[in-house]
């Protein structure tokens, strides 16, 4: 996770939990082993037992720095 994107995550995640929301989508930024930095987006949705109590996470994760990339270029036009 990128450093600057980590505490509005954190504040969006707390936001998701508080409002018994079972989905979200984020976009954010990540830093690859290599150093890399790469954007992404998280959709994550919570899986609940019969009681209501989130007992597990579904995610898919995909790289879409490429997209990023091309929406800045068509900024600069």
């Amino acid at each position: 996770l990128h450093p600057e994107d980590a505490a509005r995550l954190d504040g969006l995640l707390e936001k998701h939990l508080l409002a018994d929301d079972d989905e979200y989508v984020l976009d954010y930024r990540v830093v690859d082993r290599g150093g890399e930095l790469r954007w992404v987006t998280d959709r994550t949705r919570a899986l609940r037992d019969t009681s209501g109590r989130i007992v597990q996470y579904e995610s898919v994760i995909v790289d879409i720095t490429e997209r990023i990339v091309r929406e800045r270029e068509l900024e600069q036009l």
